[in-house]
């Protein structure tokens, strides 16, 4: 009769279904959870990505601008890091930041106009452990570089900060088949004063373009105010005058007042270069003006066929340029070059 019963009790549990799904939650219940936090971590880990990789496209932008108008190296990198902190990521336990002049890997390798940033960020691990470990790192790189048309403007007033960085006045009647720009942030960057009448295709400016006076300016497309900063055609190194084999203690003149028909060569021109009534040739080449005036007078007129004018100085003794009413210049670029 024991026996009897007990058969007839497992053949009702064998049949009976009740409490099965408990039965199998239980046993899937530990995979479910650990795929839900997987999920949270690799979730985690691409939105920690995305975030990196916007502080690092941001810190190597502001590194190739920095380093575009000051050639130097340290101030770039604080640059990037300055961008990257602004972007939420700040170099610290756990993160790792290098910037490297010039990129050390891709396209870009060994070019010394671009930069590139590699950036580090260790994530916490959870439930993902299991599989990868304690130890999970998200990874970015970016590399920027200046580029541009150079031949748009053939007239570029590089400083940032200072007004009438391109400034026009007096009876000047000034016409180019080029464009005149100003990197200067100021709201006076490009400046026509007095009776200047200016010809010329595109006028643009990073900060503004102030017209005074019985000034004229025209130009077949619409003047350009508040744009992105210009490429420097010489590129950060350029800067230095030895790229000219040129060191700052060496002049090829200093104060050259010419009064002939003497033809200039290329060279550094020190504290001005003055030309009065005069039909000058300049030969194919880069002349730097350094401090003082470019100076032309009494109808003087000027030729010369892939030449380069680059005004520099010091402190506040920059060079500028001056043509006085009935100058006559027929100067063209080199099409090729610094």
């Amino acid at each position: 009769m024991l026996i009897s019963g007990i058969g007839r009790l497992l053949r009702c549990f064998g049949k009976d279904k009740r409490g099965g799904a408990a039965i199998l939650i239980g046993l899937t219940l530990p995979m479910f959870i650990g795929f839900l936090g997987l999920g949270v971590d690799v979730t985690n880990w691409y939105l920690s990505k995305r975030m990196l990789q916007t502080a690092t496209d941001s810190a190597a932008i502001a590194a190739a601008l920095t380093y575009s108008y000051t050639a130097d190296i340290s101030e770039a990198r604080n640059a990037a890091t300055d961008s990257a902190s602004r972007n939420d990521f700040t170099v610290g336990s756990g993160t790792t930041m290098a910037v490297n002049f010039p990129p050390t890997q891709g396209a870009y390798t060994g070019d010394d106009g671009a930069v590139e940033v590699i950036a580090t960020w260790d994530q916490v691990v959870y439930l993902a452990s299991v599989i990868f470990g304690d130890d999970v790192t998200v990874r970015a790189r970016a590399v920027a570089t200046l580029v541009g048309v150079p031949s748009e403007h053939c007239i570029l007033g590089l400083d940032p900060d200072f007004a009438d960085t391109v400034e026009f006045t007096g009876n000047a009647d000034f016409t180019v088949n080029c464009g005149v720009a100003s990197n200067s942030h100021s709201d006076q960057a490009l400046t026509i004063w007095g009776n200047a009448d200016i010809i010329s295709t595109p006028v643009s400016a990073v900060g503004d373009i102030a017209i005074g006076g019985n000034g004229e300016l025209l130009s077949l497309a619409p003047l350009r105010s508040f744009q992105s900063p210009f490429i420097d055609p010489y590129g950060p190194l350029g800067r230095d005058l030895g790229t000219y084999g040129l060191t700052p203690s060496e002049c090829t003149f200093t104060s050259l007042h010419l009064g002939d028909d003497t033809p200039l060569n290329p060279g550094r021109y020190c504290d001005g270069l003055k030309i009065s009534g005069a039909n000058v040739t300049f030969s194919p080449g880069t002349y730097i003006i350094d401090g003082g005036d470019f100076n032309v007078s009494g109808t003087s007129t000027l030729t010369g066929d892939g030449v380069t004018f680059v005004l520099t100085g010091s402190g506040t003794d920059y060079a500028t340029v001056k043509f006085a009413g009935g100058t006559i210049a027929d100067l063209t670029a080199p099409t090729d070059g610094p």
